[in-house]
C-alpha cells in the first residue's frame, strides 16, 4: 500500500486581543503585559469561532497577553493538544528606554528604529530584526515538519510583529534581512495590518504557502 496522501496544512495566526500597551500604558517588561477588559472579551469572541473548526494542536506565545488570549480556546478544546512555543512571542526592538515610555513616546521610539533600516542593530536590552526574522523561519520550518507527520489544522497565538514577520517569510522565502527588505517589510506592515484578535489563514499544500487576512 502506498502513503497516505499529506492533507492541505491550515494555520490559523491569531494576534492577542487588546493589552493594556494598546490601550496606551507604560510597560514594565514586554513579558507581563495583561490584557484589558476589551481584550478578554475578544479572547472570548476568537475562542467560538476556533472551537467551531477541526483542531489538531494550539501553540501560543509565553507572553501573559497571548496566553491570556489563548486560555478560553484552551478551555473549550481540553482535547486538544496545547503547547508554549518561545519563538512565536513579540519582536522586542524598543530597549529599555523604550519600555519605560507611554504610547506618544514609544511610537517615536519605534519610528526612529524603524527609519534607521538596520537589521542588525539593537538598542539595550533588545533584539535585531535579523532574529525576528531567523525565528519566523524556524517556525515556517517547523510547521512544515509538523505538516508532513499528517498535521492538518494549528492554532498560533502570537503578536503582530512575529505573525508579519511569519506572512514576510512566507511569501518571501528568499529574502533576505537587508536594509531594502526591512524597510519592505515595515510598508507592509502599515498597508496589510494585523490588528488586536486578527486571525490570519496561513495554507500549506506541500509545495509553498499561500496567505490570506
Amino acid at each position: 500500500m502506498g502513503k497516505r496522501p499529506v492533507p492541505e496544512l491550515l494555520v490559523h495566526g491569531i494576534r492577542h486581543g487588546e493589552s493594556r500597551a494598546n490601550a496606551g500604558g507604560a510597560l514594565d517588561n514586554e513579558a507581563d503585559i495583561p490584557l484589558t477588559d476589551h481584550g478578554h472579551n475578544q479572547a472570548g469572541a476568537i475562542s467560538r469561532i476556533i472551537t467551531a473548526r477541526p483542531m489538531d494542536l494550539i501553540a501560543v506565545s509565553p507572553y501573559l497577553r497571548a496566553q491570556q488570549t489563548a486560555a478560553p480556546t484552551i478551555a473549550a478544546l481540553p482535547n486538544i493538544p496545547h503547547e508554549t512555543w518561545p519563538l512565536i512571542r513579540e519582536f522586542s526592538f524598543l530597549g529599555q528606554d523604550g519600555l519605560k515610555a507611554l504610547r506618544p513616546e514609544r511610537l517615536e521610539i519605534a519610528q526612529s528604529y524603524w527609519d534607521r533600516a538596520d537589521p542588525v542593530f539593537a538598542a539595550e536590552g533588545a533584539e535585531p530584526f535579523s532574529r525576528l526574522m531567523a525565528h519566523a523561519t524556524q517556525i515556517k520550518t517547523k510547521l512544515e515538519a509538523l505538516h508532513a507527520e499528517h498535521m492538518a489544522r494549528i492554532c498560533l497565538f502570537s503578536h503582530a510583529y512575529f505573525l508579519n514577520a511569519l506572512r514576510w517569510v512566507m511569501e518571501n522565502p528568499s529574502e533576505k534581512p537587508t536594509p531594502y527588505a526591512m524597510r519592505d517589510f515595515m510598508t507592509q506592515y502599515k498597508e496589510r495590518p494585523i490588528r488586536n484578535a486578527d486571525i490570519l489563514t496561513f495554507r500549506h499544500d506541500g509545495t509553498g504557502w499561500k496567505t490570506k487576512n
